[in-house]
């Protein structure tokens, strides 16, 4: 594990590889940080210099010690951020791009509106007619296409909802 003081203390070799998703990232990461989202790693080892010391960093540190576990774990120039952007935040350190002011990362989102409606459809089915089943089969079936195609439509939307939009002064935008 590398400490927040190893951090500012590394050669400017070090690569800072973040693997949270592209919304986490644009909320709020260290700077100088690369986002590479954990499901990406596999396929983008070739963007990573391991043979220069690298350092994982996700929100705290779970993702980070599996995608080390998972892809270097032979390898002893690669380490993971003890505490990750949360600690990092916590020390009072510079973060970079926080943007939304807390709202959840899209995929949260999704996650949290597709259940409540599989629950809904679920609960109406039972209580008012078994066609509410439908709502749910309905949401079951776009997640199923999502997983398989990449393309999820409800993410397209929560995207587009006041809460996930960037204040209009957001780095250097126009005010």
């Amino acid at each position: 594990m590398t400490s927040l003081e190893d951090i500012e203390t590394s050669p400017p070799t070090l690569q800072l590889i973040d693997v949270r998703s592209p919304s986490e990232f644009a909320d709020g990461h260290i700077p100088g940080a690369i986002n590479i989202p954990m499901e990406e790693v596999g396929w983008r080892l070739a963007d990573i210099k391991s043979n220069h010391p690298v350092t994982i960093v996700c929100e705290s540190g779970d993702r980070a010690g599996m995608v080390k576990n998972t892809h270097f774990s032979d390898n002893p120039n690669v380490t993971v951020l003890k505490g990750g952007t949360r600690g990092w935040r916590e020390s009072g350190k510079e973060i970079v791009g926080a943007g939304r002011s807390g709202a959840l990362p899209i995929m949260r989102q999704v996650q949290i509106v597709a259940g409540s409606m599989i629950v809904l459809g679920f609960l109406l089915s039972w209580l008012l007619h078994p066609y509410w089943l439908a709502l749910s089969f309905f949401v079951g079936c776009g997640l199923i296409f999502a997983g398989v195609s990449g393309y999820c439509g409800m993410a397209m939307v929560l995207q587009k909802m006041p809460w996930n939009k960037r204040p209009s002064n957001y780095e250097g935008e126009a005010s």
